[in-house]
């Protein structure tokens, strides 16, 4: 009951409403048209929040850059493409913003399909702990097909500057059950160092 919770506040952020968990988490309104002049990011914010817990007031940004000209298609080489995504995580002192971590991600030279984007209202902010630290979860997909297949997927989990992460692929459905496509997951050895809610959470 507690997850689900917590599950419910992150969706009631998601769309935009305040909110607050019981571990005195307080969910803040996020608008990536009015984000501070002094914060900085790459590609197109996709998905965000701002919250405030035990370490102060935090801004997440998820961004993509979509499907850009290669440095071998500027050169008239071939027709491949790049793209990029890109998360921050800011934490307010006072009036200053500072950056407490940052992904990249990227798929380069993709002569075919190409995919780079966060799952569309996979990021929760919660606190499963109940340390008044909060965590972000997020997933994203990665791959460069020319027919029907399995692209990676990685689940990120962060709280402060911990991360912890579960990789795979997507599963592909066939028309025989038993013979699935995709599917795999593997879990990094960081979520040993985490409590045991984390990894439970991250699985579902």
């Amino acid at each position: 009951m507690k997850i689900l919770g917590l599950v419910l506040a992150c969706w009631m952020l998601l769309g935009g409403v305040s909110a607050a968990s019981p571990s005195k988490i307080q969910i803040l309104s996020f608008d990536p048209k009015a984000l501070p002049q002094e914060i900085r990011y790459k590609g197109k914010v996709v998905a965000g929040a701002r919250w405030l817990d035990k370490k102060g007031e935090n801004l997440l940004l998820l961004c993509e850059t979509g499907p850009l000209k290669s440095l071998r298609q500027e050169l008239g080489e071939d027709d491949s493409r790049d793209a990029q995504l890109y998360g921050y995580h800011y934490m307010k002192d006072k009036n200053r913003y500072t950056l407490l971590w940052k992904l990249y991600a990227y798929m380069d030279f993709c002569r075919f399909d190409i995919t780079a984007g966060f799952i569309s209202n996979s990021l929760t902010i919660t606190d499963l702990d109940g340390n008044g630290i909060a965590e972000s979860t997020f997933l994203y997909r990665m791959g460069c097909r020319s027919d029907v297949s399995s692209v990676q997927l990685k689940l990120i989990m962060h709280q402060g500057k911990a991360k912890y992460a579960i990789r795979g692929e997507t599963m592909v459905p066939t028309t025989v059950p038993e013979k699935k496509l995709g599917g795999q997951k593997t879990i990094d050895s960081s979520f040993g160092l985490a409590p045991q809610i984390f990894l439970d959470y991250a699985w579902q």
